[in-house]
Parts: C-alpha cells; structure tokens; sequence
C-alpha cells in the first residue's frame, strides 16, 4: 500500500511529540509500505531525511519569525496555524494535493487545521489522528466541523472522551503512541550528574504547555535550597520564558537546552530525577 503523512511541521522541526510519532511510524510503516511525507520548508531536518520515505515539501512561512509573531500579535491566529495556512496556499499553487491523489491510496493528517485543509482538498480516503486537546473552545468545534476524513481515531482515551463530552464528537478508534523499548532503558550515557537535583521538561517550548506553571512550582521548590530546571526543546516562547524566570529569581537555576536529536532524548531522561510534563 501507498501510505501518505501530511503534516506542516515534521519537516523542520526536530522536536514536538506530533513531528516524532510521525517519523516512529514511518519507520514502521516503510518495513512493508511504500510511505510518502507531505510538509513544508526547503530544509528538512536529518532526522526525516535519514527514514525510508519519500518526501515532498512546499515553502511555507515558520512560525517564530519577526513577521509571524507580528500577526500573532494583531490576529487571533496561533504561529502554527499560520504555519499550516501558508503550506496549504503554497500546496493550492504547486498542484501539492493532486500529487497526493495520485502517489497514494491513503492519506493521514495529524493535527486540526492541516486535516481540515487538507481532507478537503483530495480525494483519497483520509485517517485522522487527533491530537491531545485542551479545552472545548469555538475554534477547535469550527475545525471539526470542517472535517472530511473517511476515519477519525483518538491519541488517547482521555483525548476520545473529551471529544464526546466537549465537542458531541465520536472517533473511529484509539490509537496510542508506541514505546520501543530497546531505545528507551536505564542503560547509557546520562546528561547531568547523579547527585544533582534535577527535573527535566522535553517537548514545544509553547502555549499551553503549562511551562509558566512549571516555572512557578520550580521557584517554590527552590525556596528550600537550588534544583535545576533543564528544559529540553525549542519553541515561540522561549524568551518568554526567560524573562519570567528572571523575574522570579530562578535563571541561574533554569537551563534552555534547545532542540536534540531524538536518539539523544533518552540520555536527558536517564540524567534526571524528576520528569514534569505539565501540559493540560
């Protein structure tokens, strides 16, 4: 089978729970598919250039940039909608999703405003994924509304329940992200020392991401004595992020890693004492 994964973001960013369980099912999938990737930007990271897929890409305007935080600033638009919406006009010009018509039999899109664009615009059976959700708002309710696959599965339960209970909206299925095993063990190299006191955040430095939260807790717990806060990952607010730490007094006890490669990730969790993943 002709498997096609359209998502904006799994070309150029190297972190994001989204962008690495698309590049783990690729890697899958390719054992006995022929796997197509559909993103955006000239280039991609050597994280999807290394997997056993062919990948198509448009140009796209990337979140983070002076002008994209300008609209952001002014419109009621999140950087990675702006994101999707530039991919979309650029794959509308380049004749992008009569290309997926043609080189796939199934596509699957991973994120709202990409499968809402996306589902639209082919005519090949579509897979969503849906993604973790936050609350019911009026945007994700229009995004739904606008949904055209042939099959809608869950991340979770927990995501599955929230659809029905704030959204009235049912899913196909549950399919939970995997854990291989034999990547992930106490065995290996570590960041850090033993003895440090640590606690380690790894994902988006984003928006909803409970990292001001986190943040708050941490100054708490400094008030007793220094533990340090290692935020792995890159993200829109991460200046903002700094800026709050300083205000609390903890910068010097707070370390911005950025982005790793993902066959690194597991030395940051075995070099920590706590894991906090305050996302909600």
């Amino acid at each position: 089978m002709r498997i096609g994964l359209y998502n904006v973001r799994v070309g150029t960013y190297a972190t994001g729970g989204t962008e690495t369980f698309i590049r783990e099912i690729t890697t899958q999938l390719a054992k006995d598919h022929e796997v197509f990737i559909y993103t955006a930007g000239e280039n991609v990271t050597p994280e999807l250039q290394s997997l056993d897929a062919t990948v198509r890409t448009v140009p796209f305007l990337r979140g983070g940039t002076r002008f994209t935080n300008t609209l952001t600033g002014i419109a009621p638009i999140h950087a990675h909608e702006i994101e999707s919406l530039s991919m979309y006009a650029a794959a509308r010009r380049h004749g992008f999703y009569d290309r997926i018509d043609a080189e796939v039999d199934v596509l699957s899109t991973h994120s709202l405003l990409d499968n809402a664009l996306a589902t639209r615009q082919v005519d090949v059976p579509t897979v969503f994924r849906v993604p973790g959700i936050r609350q019911g708002s009026f945007r994700w309710r229009q995004l739904l509304s606008r949904d055209r696959s042939t099959v809608r599965v869950a991340n979770s339960e927990a995501t599955a329940d929230r659809l029905d209970e704030w959204l009235g909206a049912a899913v196909d299925g549950v399919v939970y992200a995997g854990l291989d095993l034999n990547q992930f063990s106490s065995d290996g190299p570590s960041v850090g020392q033993p003895e440090e006191a640590s606690i380690l955040y790894l994902g988006r430095l984003d928006d909803g991401k409970g990292l001001f939260d986190l943040l708050a807790a941490h100054a708490r717990l400094c008030e007793a004595g220094p533990v340090l806060l290692r935020l792995v990952g890159d993200g829109g607010i991460e200046d903002d992020l700094r800026e709050r730490a300083a205000a609390l007094g903890t910068l010097d006890h707070v370390e911005f890693v950025g982005a790793v490669p993902h066959s690194r990730v597991q030395e940051h969790y075995r070099g920590a004492q706590i894991y906090c993943l305050p996302s909600y």
